[in-house]
């Protein structure tokens, strides 16, 4: 199914029309790419990795389409990314993959988008030999991206992550059960986070010092001139909110 929904966006886009997707479970087995002024509503289907182990079973499921010169105008919504992750582990460097990264996105919407099951470890300050990823990633100076509704669950190990990115908003969000942080962000300046509920996150196993335990916090914020209101944190192996 990934060529047919990939043909199916593409084409909407080049003729700037709304893509609707009709509501199913759709099994991918390699990315999906997403240019810019795609206007695409995914009717609350659920995008969902062919389960596998070995090399090459592992990818980023929904990227935008270039992450060199950057991406604009993508709006998304009500979508369901579920990475199906048994068997593998943050451990291991190929195993980690991201749910929705976004890279060098700008002027962008997204709406009631929830990422489950995504194996991705931390961003580890970006280094690549790292597999930098994350249930939901912004990364690469992503810019003006406004967020309703986004949730994320059960991903290992953190569920969003905004790195090196700027005025990024989450309004509304539900984060609960990831190994690492439910929010996480890193070098990130002028970002907002609205009615936020974070809980039971920071139980991994990675990294494994031999002394004890890792200890992530609910929300961990990190950036200039930040803004944080309207929070419900409780339940997790370090801070409730760490800024």
């Amino acid at each position: 199914l990934t060529t047919e929904i990939q043909l199916a966006i593409d084409s909407a886009t080049l003729v700037n029309k709304q893509l609707i997707i009709e509501k199913d479970t759709y099994i991918v087995n390699a990315g999906i790419t997403i240019p810019s002024n795609a206007d695409i509503d995914f009717g609350e289907s659920t995008i969902k990795r062919e389960s596998g182990t070995g090399e090459g079973d592992m990818f980023d499921m929904i990227v935008n389409s270039d992450i060199t010169q950057g991406n604009q105008n993508i709006n998304l919504k009500n979508l369901i990314i579920d990475g199906n992750a048994t068997g593998l582990s943050p451990h291991i460097l190929l195993n980690r993959f991201s749910g929705l990264k976004l890279s060098k996105v700008s002027e962008s919407t997204l709406k009631n988008i929830t990422v489950i099951n995504t194996v991705n470890g931390e961003h580890r300050d970006g280094e690549q030999t790292e597999n930098p990823a994350s249930g939901i990633f912004f990364t690469n100076g992503c810019e003006n991206i406004h967020c309703s509704i986004l949730n994320a669950f059960f991903n290992d190990v953190t569920g969003i992550t905004i790195y090196k990115s700027t005025y990024i908003t989450i309004d509304s969000s539900v984060t609960s059960n990831n190994g690492g942080s439910g929010i996480g962000s890193k070098d990130s300046d002028h970002c907002n986070f609205y009615r936020i509920h974070s809980y039971n996150n920071g139980n991994t196993s990675f990294p494994a010092p031999s002394d004890e335990p890792p200890h992530y916090s609910n929300i961990s914020i990190n950036g200039e001139y930040c803004v944080v209101n309207q929070v419900k944190s409780y339940n997790c192996t370090a801070s409730g909110l760490n800024i």
